[in-house]
């Protein structure tokens, strides 16, 4: 045992996506918004001969970029599992939603229920390859218990 979690949230598993995502929806939002805003205000301005310097444009649309890289950042930090599990302990409220794991099935016979994924799986007496994706292992006495346990639909092969 490595010690070592594995990621339980899609944040964990892809910071850079869930970064560069927020960063897209934060660009998208702000950027028509304060460009809008400023439209509006040059429409008040024009009764009174009255201008906004080319400059001001620049300088508040440079100042939103780097609130969104800022944004970006936060979003990358908070996708650390370290930080995750502080989350979870102390602002339940800011922390990602664990994806849920499915229920065992009914079946008695279909005991020692384990979530595998790759790289916390250790196989004994046999060959396994794992090539990505999330898997259960269900495990039995009874060689056909997981057979019948597929034809009820309890679970999928």
């Amino acid at each position: 045992m490595t010690g070592r979690r594995v990621a339980a949230s899609t944040q964990e598993r892809n910071p850079r996506s869930a970064s560069v995502r927020t960063a897209f929806a934060a660009a998208v939002a702000l950027f028509p918004l304060l460009n809008g805003i400023l439209a509006v205000i040059i429409e008040v301005l024009r009764p009174y001969d009255a201008t906004i310097p080319g400059w001001v444009f620049i300088w508040l649309n440079g100042a939103l970029v780097a609130v969104t890289v800022v944004i970006m950042l936060v979003t990358r930090v908070m996708a650390i599992p370290g930080v995750n599990d502080w989350l979870r302990k102390y602002a339940r409220w800011l922390s990602p939603e664990d994806k849920p794991k499915p229920a065992p099935p009914a079946d008695p016979e279909l005991t020692d229920w384990h979530d595998a994924t790759p790289g916390n799986l250790v196989v004994q007496g046999g060959d396994l390859s794992v090539h990505g994706g999330e898997f259960n292992i269900y495990a039995s006495r009874d060689p056909d218990a997981v057979a019948k346990a597929v034809a009820r639909e309890e679970i999928q092969p």
